[in-house]
């Protein structure tokens, strides 16, 4: 069992010989972030303007590719694929709500974050500042929250290995996954994952179960 005091400044760190060396390369990261700073600035707003997230227990993940339709594996080659995750995404949501709003793009460089109100984020790439707002401001849609801000940054320095060249994608599926919890909000299934359930929709043709989703 290792243990952290803190008193004027100074940490005093014991426990065993084994657990103390990594906890003092901890105890030294967290000083050298912190020190003399406002902790708000380690994720650029003040400490008070952060909401705290509550358990999230339902998203919607949508996938798009770089081809239309089946087969996706093109001479052997499997082809671009990105997907998006809508957290708290509204009950009920049909193929047709969701087709109308997850429409093909063109995927790149270009960064939209959007800032909810349920303290959560969304993040989408696409081919210009623009494009990257629009697909956010229509994936938002989907989800109970609302925007309460929004950034659009472009990426000027990157690996050669992963430079995002502008492609265009399609919708391919939607799965929404879900997570019960007690009373509380606390997951019923604890951490693991296999409880939790997934319902997925064809997004690259009509499927035969139209029902909506949970």
């Amino acid at each position: 069992m290792t243990g952290l005091v803190k008193s004027q400044g100074d940490i005093v760190i014991f426990g065993r010989q084994r657990d103390i060396k990594l906890a003092i390369l901890q105890a030294i990261a967290t000083q050298r972030q912190v020190w003399n700073k406002d902790v708000g600035q380690i994720v650029g707003m003040p400490t008070e303007d952060l909401p705290r997230a509550k358990h999230m227990d339902r998203k919607l993940v949508v996938l798009f590719k770089s081809v239309e339709k089946p087969p996706w594996r093109i001479n052997g080659i499997n082809p671009k694929s990105v997907d998006y995750s809508i957290p708290d995404c509204k009950q009920g949501l049909t193929y047709e709500q969701i087709k109308e709003i997850c429409r093909p793009f063109t995927w790149g460089k270009f960064r939209c974050t959007a800032f909810l109100d349920n303290a959560r984020q969304m993040a989408v790439y696409a081919a210009s500042k623009e494009e990257a707002e629009e697909v956010m401001q229509r994936l938002a849609t989907l989800s109970t929250a609302q925007i309460i801000r929004l950034s659009v940054t472009e990426e000027i320095k990157v690996n050669v290995n992963q430079i995002k060249i502008a492609t265009r994608v399609y919708p391919c599926y939607a799965t929404l996954v879900t997570e019960p919890t007690d009373i509380l909000g606390v997951p019923v299934g604890g951490k693991q994952a296999y409880k939790r359930r997934r319902r997925r929709l064809d997004l690259y043709r009509q499927p035969t179960d139209l029902s909506p989703l949970g």
